[in-house]
């Protein structure tokens, strides 16, 4: 299921759909988060903020334009906020 999909589905409720997009992307949002805060953050903030990103995606999943096929872009730029 490609990004598009996932980002239906979770728009219409399916948390499995969120479940997989966050088993898809974590490591990613968490590796860019560390990128950006350096050892600023302990591992428990770098973990709220994850589950924010994500929990923004939950509410937000209809209004998300996807520039490419791919989810990594927006997530780059939500964590940069």
């Amino acid at each position: 299921m490609n990004d598009c999909e996932l980002l239906q589905k979770i728009g219409c409720g399916d948390a499995k759909a969120l479940e997989k997009l966050m088993d898809k992307y974590s490591r990613y949002v968490v590796a860019v988060i560390v990128h950006l805060a350096g050892e600023q953050l302990a591992y428990e903030d770098v973990e709220e903020i994850c589950s924010d990103v994500f929990v923004k995606i939950w509410r937000c999943s209809s209004s998300i334009q996807l520039a490419s096929d791919t989810l990594k872009p927006y997530l780059r730029r939500q964590q940069r906020i």
